[in-house]
């Protein structure tokens, strides 16, 4: 007997014993189910895809996803898709590190098994495999006058302005990363979180004093923020 379910650009097909997960990236996980006796029966498909979905997500709070023992973050840029990813490194109970990738609206992408002993070592892994990113961080500045929202300017009061200078951070979390667009007055911060969907000016800016940032942007004023989604 087939099953199948699709939500949310994910697609679930179970055939007998064996299940596929599929999302934009094409098959994500496929496998034989018979010991998860918990999948067998009509309906479960949905259990099968909500449980896939918490084993391959990145939490925002910083902790581990489900059914992983601990966790961190990097920023990658990939030049084949000329697109930023998310890789996230997480250990399994049997101290095994995996990296998973995740494209630039957080769909998981993949998973790669880092022959790592220790959160050290998968980091110098995901060094030599992958194009990690650094951001100079800026403080966000917001009007006084209005109440916040759910923004990423309005949660988090340190962004990352992506960079190559020296004295520039390595970048844990896309969602907080921005660059710059424009010229002179006319520069704004755009988010590289969910780059083709359309934003405007969401009240809040971005500024710092330390002087990388003044010599990188050639600016002397904050920059606004463009990261309150416009419905198109």
């Amino acid at each position: 007997m087939e099953r199948r379910y699709k939500r949310d650009g994910w697609s679930v097909y179970i055939g007998g014993t064996w299940a596929e997960i599929s999302n934009r990236h094409g098959v994500v996980f496929s496998g034989d189910i018979q010991i998860d006796e918990q999948y067998v029966h009509d309906g479960d498909e949905v259990k099968l895809l909500n449980d896939f979905i918490e084993r391959h997500s990145v939490p925002e709070d910083g902790n581990p996803p489900a059914g992983f023992v601990d966790s961190f973050c990097r920023v990658s840029y990939n030049p084949e898709t000329e697109q930023y990813e998310q890789i996230q490194a997480v250990q399994t109970a049997d101290k095994q590190w995996y990296v998973q990738v995740y494209d630039d609206e957080l769909v998981f992408v993949g998973q790669r098994w880092a022959h790592c002993k220790s959160s050290e070592e998968c980091l110098e892994w995901m060094k030599r495999n992958f194009f990690l990113q650094f951001g100079i961080p800026v403080e966000v500045y917001r009007s006084g006058c209005r109440e916040l929202g759910d923004k990423i300017s309005d949660r988090k009061n340190i962004l990352y302005l992506l960079s190559d200078d020296d004295r520039a951070v390595a970048v844990n979390d896309l969602r907080e990363c921005v660059m710059l667009k424009g010229d002179g007055r006319d520069t704004n911060a755009v988010l590289i979180y969910r780059p083709n969907r359309a934003y405007k000016p969401g009240g809040n800016f971005i500024y710092s004093e330390f002087a990388s940032f003044g010599e990188m942007t050639g600016l002397r004023h904050p920059v606004p923020v463009y990261d309150e989604e416009v419905e198109l």
